[in-house]
């Protein structure tokens, strides 16, 4: 996923990236 969020559409579920995110993190 390092395509920025600015990159996104604001309407995709937030809770959705947020959770991507956290799995990358560890």
């Amino acid at each position: 996923m390092s395509v920025p969020a600015l990159s996104r559409p604001a309407g995709t579920s937030r809770n959705a990236q947020s959770a991507a995110n956290a799995r990358q993190s560890g």
